[in-house]
């Protein structure tokens, strides 16, 4: 098994700042509800970045599109307000399946990239899979802010969101065929205009009576 967690995802973090996508201030999210989403937290090592962008990924990524795996957004996590997240960055993935994954995992090219792969990465908290309560077409947008929050489900979290002036991007649930160690139920990726509105959003977290249901929330800001 140890081998399906070494396969892809060191892409993830340098994929935004050092890709097509660096120029543009709006990326489209595209996840369907009846696929796999992969959610992952990964560091790289400062002096292995150049060789895991200009090594790793050139042969990594047709393999990865060869199984139909697809890149979607990634974030820096500038801030861990409860949880134990070490990793600088969160990114997400999507799949056909989660046997599409294990069987990446087994692609003999794949293993040979393992060490080269593994030699890049200071943490890494992969094959995390979630469903999406529904199909997201969103655009994430460079001067906004987001968090992700794990919570219970919370009736009109929706409009408690609205109302602060964000926006409930995606809601995650978890997997119960998920690989990785990471267990929250439900996390939602929430969009805001300015660190002012998380700051109320927060204070009314506090005051509620489901405050204590919240056991993850870090703020994230798009790559780049």
């Amino acid at each position: 098994m140890k081998s399906i967690y070494t396969l892809s995802l060191g892409l993830l973090a340098i994929l935004f700042s050092n890709s097509i996508f660096a120029k543009q201030k709006a990326t489209p999210l595209l996840l369907k509800k009846d696929q796999a989403t992969e959610i992952v937290f990964v560091s790289l090592k400062p002096d292995k970045i150049k060789v895991f962008v200009d090594e790793y990924l050139p042969q990594i990524l047709p393999i990865m599109s060869e199984y139909k795996g697809q890149f979607r957004a990634s974030f820096s996590v500038t801030k861990v307000k409860k949880g134990d997240v070490k990793e600088a960055t969160f990114s997400i993935l999507q799949w056909p399946s989660i046997q599409s994954f294990i069987k990446i995992g087994q692609d003999p090219r794949v293993k040979n990239l393992i060490k080269l792969r593994n030699n890049s990465i200071a943490n890494i908290n992969e094959a995390n899979f979630y469903k999406n309560a529904n199909d997201v077409n969103q655009m994430i947008r460079v001067d906004r802010t987001y968090e992700l929050i794990a919570l219970s489900e919370i009736k009109n979290l929706q409009g408690i969101v609205n109302s602060l002036g964000g926006v409930v991007v995606a809601n995650f649930l978890h997997d119960k065929n998920s690989i990785g160690r990471f267990k929250e139920k439900s996390l939602y990726l929430i969009e805001w205009p300015d660190t002012k509105k998380i700051a109320e959003f927060e204070k009314a977290i506090e005051t509620s009576k489901w405050s204590n249901s919240v056991r993850l929330r870090m703020e994230l800001r798009p790559n780049p």
